[in-house]
């Protein structure tokens, strides 16, 4: 990999990770079982709509931005771990609760996401 491109995953990456951990300590629940974490995955999937109705191309773009910015920015690994920790503690309702919502609600993000780019942009 050329370093100029190193350089694109680098700095998005750093700005993912300093916005997540941002987000994660100053973030208060808001009566879900949706968790810090989980907040920051519902407004990645919300980024990820709008890079997709963006319909955005080219190699430095989507180092930065895709891998670099929303690799580091989102966590699926947080939300097997919590979810794992849920099962552990023996709490299956919350578990299920928990997987339908983040899994539900990330899925609603990136269509608004990509649908309200679409409709700003025509």
């Amino acid at each position: 990999m050329k370093f100029e491109l190193l350089i694109y995953l680098v700095l998005g990456g750093t700005l993912g990770v300093l916005l997540r951990s941002f987000i994660i300590k100053n973030y208060y629940n808001i009566g879900l079982t949706i968790d810090n974490v989980s907040i920051v995955n519902l407004i990645s999937s919300l980024l990820m709509g709008v890079y997709i109705a963006l319909d955005i191309s080219g190699n430095k773009i989507s180092l930065f931005f895709l891998i670099g910015f929303l690799g580091c920015f989102s966590t699926f690994s947080s939300f097997i771990f919590n979810l794992f920790k849920l099962l552990k503690e023996k709490k299956y309702i919350l578990f299920v609760q928990h997987y339908i919502e983040i899994i539900f609600y990330s899925s609603l993000m990136v269509f608004i996401g990509y649908l309200t780019t679409k409709i700003i942009l025509t």
